[in-house]
């Protein structure tokens, strides 16, 4: 479909997912991954960089930091943003959600006007389902609050 306007205009934006009260399954952006061939690459043109005399000690560590990155998680992948608004006629509401990301073994609590970028594809993660709270009660849907979400990387372009 984005594709289709033969002139090039779009109305809207293809690379990038907009949301309302988004959630999702634990998942890693395998799209996202460059490829063993580019991994190559670069890992040849840091390796180089370790003997180079003009380097700062800040550049070698962070060169050494690549490095280590890449041999780790074993792939380069292009990186994502993600971002959350909550938008609620009702201020008291207290909306609980986190992003996880199982393959680091952490996770973060999504406040209003969060931005994070991660690189997807080099672990697996999710959005949690949100929980309300509301005088005291715990709902599972509050239908005066809503979740917006947005979020661009390589998977979004696909």
């Amino acid at each position: 479909f984005p594709n289709s306007f033969l002139d090039g205009a779009r109305e809207f934006c293809r690379f990038a997912i907009l949301t309302i009260n988004f959630v999702n399954t634990i998942h890693c952006d395998e799209n996202d991954k460059y490829g063993k061939k580019i991994d190559g690459i670069v890992l040849a043109a840091l390796s180089l960089l370790l003997s180079c005399p003009c380097l700062s000690t800040s550049l070698l560590l962070q060169v050494k930091a690549t490095i280590h990155h890449i041999n780790t998680f074993g792939r380069l992948t292009s990186p994502t943003t993600c971002g959350y608004q909550l938008v609620s006629d009702n201020k008291e509401v207290q909306v609980i959600q986190f992003f996880v990301a199982f393959g680091l073994g952490i996770s973060y609590r999504i406040v209003d006007g969060w931005t994070h970028t991660f690189l997807a594809g080099t672990h697996s993660h999710m959005t949690t389902a949100p929980l309300f709270v509301l005088d005291g009660k715990v709902y599972s849907s509050y239908k005066n609050c809503n979740i917006l979400a947005w979020g661009k990387g390589k998977t979004a372009d696909t």
